[in-house]
């Protein structure tokens, strides 16, 4: 309920404030598990990729972001859950697992976090174990415009264009299958070759913009 009540706030206010567009839309499922991933130059980020789609959305968020009463409250109602990044962390996992088991949509930046400068930078490659583990399949996004709206050194925010593409649903298996019993070798340029295409469709739908 909290969720619909800020996204039907948030919504129309960032389509009069960042003229806010949403292209790809139906390439959404509506139903069942699935990864949602895109470039991370915002705070606002998840408020994009919330704009124009029509599931409830699920969200990581660094464990910082919960330590004040206060906005832990706000995240925890809002579908955000707490992740200590750099560790090891089973909670969280469990969390994200148990999410997907139950069908809901999970916002993951594979980035790791916000990138502060043009362009993607390095994937994560817990991606690919994640999406691997709960067996999803992911929907690439891409937002241009939002690493706009507080630049390093910028004083005040300010209000660019944004706009929001989704792209076509896949399965990390349809790229590169696993196959059982696999060398530390064959596992590796399996990652490696996984988080390049998924860095390749996000760059694809953000135009590697700013």
């Amino acid at each position: 309920m909290f969720f619909w009540l800020i996204k039907g706030i948030s919504t129309p206010l960032g389509r009069i404030l960042y003229r806010t567009k949403v292209i790809g839309a139906e390439n959404i499922p509506r139903t069942g598990p699935v990864m949602l991933v895109g470039n991370h130059q915002s705070n606002l980020d998840p408020v994009f990729l919330a704009t124009g789609n029509p599931r409830r959305l699920y969200a990581m968020g660094k464990a910082e972001l919960f330590e004040n009463p206060l906005s832990r409250w706000f995240y925890l109602h809002l579908g955000a859950f707490p992740i200590h990044r750099g560790k090891p962390d089973r909670a969280g996992l469990k969390k994200i697992i148990d999410l997907f088991n139950r069908g809901n949509m999970v916002l993951v930046f594979p980035e790791g976090g916000r990138n502060r400068e043009p362009g993607l930078g390095p994937m994560e490659p817990g991606i690919v174990f994640l999406a691997d583990m709960a067996g999803v399949p992911i929907l690439p996004a891409g937002i241009t415009g939002s690493g706009k709206i507080s630049p390093k050194g910028a004083k005040t925010p300010r209000f660019p264009k944004v706009s929001v593409r989704f792209g076509q649903l896949f399965w990390l298996d349809d790229i590169a299958p696993k196959k059982p019993n696999m060398s530390a070798i064959d596992k590796k340029e399996r990652q490696e070759l996984l988080l390049k295409a998924v860095s390749g469709r996000i760059k694809q739908l953000s135009d590697d913009a700013f």
